[in-house]
């Protein structure tokens, strides 16, 4: 492991909206429901923490102590102590397709990345100009990527730094433009927000494989991401689909007392695909709970 105290990963779900957050809480306790609980959930052989939020940077961070375990020490080699032997935060920037971050919570988190005479606005640009630059001008929408804040500046005066042991967000375009996505179906917007919360947990888990495979000092190893609603803001997802969707990523992804052929099963089954032609085609003798699911319809126990 990356450094020796490590002892878990912790995934926060926060967000301003009451709503939501008892939406989170209402699928997480479906889950415990089912034949598995929160102790089958680890990610890099570490129990997962689930946490859900109501508040704001500053009360998570007192609620949760996030506070770097290595204040800023203005020595050269800071960087590079942090990376080869502490965990760090990654949070989500529910973005768009050009990376600007002018509005709601991308703003909230462009300010909280913000340092010194860095303002927001060379926050939004720091991400843009890593972004657009790697993708040619224009982000396909769920595609997730990770953009570092590594300045001396930053690690001294940031409040994402200092309240939150963060030096990365996690960027991800929901949408092309600022607009309404309620004209989908909502198993549709099932489909959308599972599939986005997939790929959030995906790109964090590359980053890690990575750091562990090279085991240089370019990268920490991430034992915390910070999630908040997908699709909520201008969307205007249901605060319900969005909270059983995540859960539901965030649950089937981290289970390890489930086969990867089961993972990949239980995927489709809650997305309402035709699983049972994959079986069938390549012969598959997968054990999973084979009964009808409707993610529109059905608690989340009654998925396994």
């Amino acid at each position: 492991m990356p450094c020796k105290d490590l002892k878990r990963l912790r995934i926060v779900l926060l967000d301003f909206n009451k709503s939501l957050c008892d939406a989170w809480s209402k699928y997480l306790g479906e889950f415990e429901r089912s034949p598995y609980s929160t102790d089958n959930l680890t990610w890099f052989d570490q129990p997962v923490e689930i946490s859900v939020h109501n508040g704001s940077f500053a009360s998570l961070s007192e609620k949760l102590s996030m506070t770097p375990k290595l204040p800023y020490t203005g020595k050269p080699d800071y960087h590079k102590n942090i990376t080869v032997n502490y965990t760090t935060t990654t949070i989500l920037s529910p973005g768009n397709s050009v990376g600007y971050m002018g509005g709601g919570f991308d703003k909230a988190l462009a300010n909280l990345f913000s340092h010194g005479d860095f303002t927001w606005k060379h926050s939004e640009h720091h991400v843009q100009e890593q972004l657009l630059n790697l993708y040619k001008g224009y982000l396909t929408p769920t595609n997730a990527n990770l953009i570092e804040f590594h300045t001396d500046s930053f690690y001294r005066d940031s409040k994402a730094w200092n309240l939150l042991s963060a030096n990365s967000i996690l960027h991800m375009p929901t949408m092309r433009v600022p607009r309404p996505l309620i004209s989908d179906s909502n198993l549709q917007l099932y489909r959308f927000v599972f599939d986005c919360t997939w790929e959030l947990l995906s790109t964090v888990n590359k980053a890690n494989i990575e750091t562990l495979k090279w085991k240089d000092d370019r990268h920490a190893f991430i034992d915390t991401v910070i999630l908040t609603g997908i699709g909520t803001g201008y969307g205007g997802v249901p605060m319900e689909i969005v909270g059983k969707a995540m859960i539901a990523a965030i649950v089937i992804f981290t289970n390890h007392s489930l086969l990867r052929i089961q993972k990949s099963i239980y995927c489709l089954k809650f997305l309402k695909e035709d699983y049972q032609k994959l079986i069938k085609a390549d012969q598959m003798n997968v054990r999973v709970n084979t009964n009808p699911f409707d993610p529109c319809t059905d608690s989340l126990d009654v998925l396994f």
